[in-house]
């Protein structure tokens, strides 16, 4: 919203190019609309960028509608490894190296993993835990307003926002979940 703000001051207007990649760029940012960030000023400015010419058909379908079959493949082994703790108030799904080998999957697979887990019905605190190839574990927290997804994060030496934030655990994931399970029973009494 700032930047089409800005090219208008200095340039009065955009180009259908700037108008797509903006409109990608907000999009994204707000979950395809979704996320809590989007108010009145967002709708209005994807609406401006179509007045001027977003093509954004051909952006939804290519970054939102379609995903390789190696990300089919990893999705399917992280739903169906996923664990449902406190009643299904927390999910934690985990990605090993094993499981992005047999998918097939590159890092360009693995775009907003950290979403997946949090899909579930009744989930309030949601975690992915990444293998890395040093042996730790790559952690994003995503979580609802009444607990912080930074103060979970920052026991670990992270950071971030209340509703999304990481941080990185030297050992592997099934310790590292161990552990993240306990800040979050300390986090959310």
């Amino acid at each position: 919203e700032i930047v089409l703000e800005l090219i208008k001051a200095l340039r009065g207007s955009v180009t259908k190019h700037e108008a797509t990649l903006l409109y990608l760029a907000l999009s994204t940012d707000t979950g395809c609309f979704q996320y809590s960030n989007t108010n009145a000023r967002t709708l209005e400015a994807a609406a401006e960028l179509l007045k001027r010419g977003a093509n954004n058909a051909e952006v939804n379908l290519k970054f939102f509608r379609k995903i390789s079959p190696a990300r089919m493949k990893l999705e399917g082994m992280i739903y169906s490894g996923m664990s449902f703790h406190r009643e299904g108030k927390v999910t934690v799904a985990t990605v090993t190296r094993q499981m992005m080998a047999q998918a097939g999957a590159t890092e360009d697979d693995c775009d907003d993993l950290a979403g997946l887990p949090g899909k579930a019905e009744g989930s309030v605190v949601s975690i992915t835990i990444r293998e890395q190839e040093d042996g730790s574990s790559k952690i994003s927290v995503r979580s609802m307003p009444e607990v912080s997804s930074s103060d979970i994060c920052a026991v670990f030496g992270g950071g971030g926002h209340a509703m999304a934030a990481g941080c990185t655990i030297s050992c592997p994931p099934e310790k590292a979940k161990r552990m993240l399970l306990a800040v979050v029973d300390e986090v959310w009494k």
